[in-house]
């Protein structure tokens, strides 16, 4: 085993929560690969003879899946990048980059991460680069999003309770569809709590782990206070625990698929966008279907969710066919 960090490791130290600049960008990757222990094995070598950045982008990011057999750096692929014909599934490392609710678990290992949506699965190794930037995976295909809610913001804590309504409002409407998603009050009880805050908790030195029964009486003692307070201006110190859980959420809306699934996705998720689970993902991620004549059956990533009910690979053992999905 290497001492030293991996380059995904460093670049995620480095550019998320960060606002560090590169004079050029192919150094955001240049910069980094004489500390970064895989460099060599990624054959990946400085390189300053071109001045289109997105293919250096694309042959990293490549690189890293294919080297980790997993899909951990697409956490890091984020919309609205200024790089031209950069694939939606690549990082552009920009500065400042956000934080996704799943990225501290990505640290520890396979065996040990918080969620396991494909069972652990592994990629074949050697994928070959697809034509125009698309990676060919395979994995089940959850659902269609049918309905979202609001965007998570904490800046005023007012808004809190109608954030934790908002749950239970598309919890009830998912139950009203038959499914066997939720087919009990307690059932539907917990996963008002655990999916605001994509059932998560910190355990301490930024380790997170699957939420627990503290975390869920932090989160009754705030429906309590709510309810009982005649003015509502801010939860109280005593539910530090679940505000603090719903931070990492941030940026993020809650939604309600056709058959009654739901969860957390990002910020630009509408109806109509598709909820996969993929081998080599330890989370569930969004896709948008691209409807430009040329690219019909392929799809743009918009991020990871929280699904409720499939975390743990429950799909994946069941009887849903495996399909091929291409990603541009």
């Amino acid at each position: 085993m290497h001492e030293g960090h991996t380059l995904q490791q460093l670049l995620k130290k480095v550019f998320v929560g960060n606002d560090i600049h590169a004079t050029r960008r192919e150094d955001r990757i240049f910069g980094l690969l004489g500390l970064a222990v895989d460099a060599e094995r990624l054959g990946i070598r400085p390189d300053y003879t071109t001045t289109e950045v997105a293919p250096l982008l694309y042959r990293v990011a490549l690189s890293i899946i294919n080297d980790s057999k997993n899909l951990d750096i697409w956490s890091y692929a984020r919309p609205g990048t200024d790089i031209p014909n950069l694939p939606s599934w690549v990082p552009d490392w920009r500065p400042s980059l956000e934080s996704r609710f799943s990225h501290l678990d990505q640290d520890q290992p396979i065996a040990c991460r918080a969620f396991s949506a494909s069972r652990r699965s592994l990629m074949d190794t050697g994928m070959p680069p697809g034509p125009d930037g698309i990676l060919r995976l395979r994995g089940v295909v959850v659902d269609v999003v049918e309905d979202i809610g609001g965007t998570l913001s904490l800046r005023d804590p007012r808004v809190i309770p109608c954030l934790l309504h908002e749950i239970r409002h598309l919890t009830l409407l998912s139950k009203a569809k038959g499914r066997s998603i939720y087919t009990s009050r307690q059932r539907i009880e917990e996963a008002c709590w655990r999916i605001r805050i994509g059932d998560l908790e910190n355990s301490g030195l930024e380790i997170q782990r699957r939420a627990t029964s503290s975390t869920a009486r932090s989160y009754w003692e705030l429906l309590q206070h709510w309810e009982g307070c005649e003015r509502w201006d801010g939860p109280p110190a005593s539910v530090k625990c679940y505000v603090e859980s719903m931070n990492k959420m941030q940026g993020m809306r809650p939604y309600l698929t056709r058959e009654g699934y739901v969860g957390m996705g990002p910020a630009r998720l509408s109806p109509g966008d598709v909820i996969v689970v993929l081998i080599g993902a330890s989370v569930p991620f969004v896709i948008r279907p691209l409807e430009r004549s040329a690219r019909v059956g392929q799809f743009a990533l918009l991020g990871e969710v929280y699904c409720d009910g499939i975390m743990d690979g429950e799909l994946m053992a069941g009887d849903r066919p495996f399909e091929t999905i291409d990603i541009a």
